[in-house]
């Protein structure tokens, strides 16, 4: 399915992004740090580029939604990196298990939401 995606991709610079997990920084428990995401195996991330600034990329996107919701099944998460426009909502899916700790973080250290430029987590 990927790679006929990436086929029909609407530009020769999009990328699906295949990263394989494991190792060391897999022996961390899922909950010792914000990045609980140490038991999958794989990280995979759409990513449409295009070059052309008349272009207002909405084919790229909507390539970008179409390979996602094939994967979207088998997803287990999210990587908060690769969160842009979707960021937010998807903050759970990306702190599986983490957010709550996070956002009391969050409301001790910048509870005026002060570093917010990002997929922002909101103080508790």
């Amino acid at each position: 399915r990927l790679v006929d995606s990436y086929t029909a991709s609407a530009s020769p610079h999009n990328v699906i992004l295949i990263e394989h997990y494991g190792g060391a920084m897999s022996r961390v428990a899922s909950d010792a740090t914000a990045f609980p995401h140490r038991d999958v195996p794989l990280m995979v991330a759409v990513i449409g580029i295009w070059m052309d600034p008349a272009d207002d990329g909405e084919a790229h996107r909507e390539w970008t939604a179409d390979v996602w919701a094939q994967l979207a099944p088998a997803a287990r998460g999210a990587y908060v990196n690769f969160l842009q426009e979707d960021g937010v909502e998807r903050l759970p899916e990306a702190y599986r298990g983490t957010i709550e700790r996070l956002r009391a973080v969050k409301a001790q250290y910048d509870p005026e939401n002060v570093f917010r430029q990002n997929a922002n987590i909101r103080p508790a």
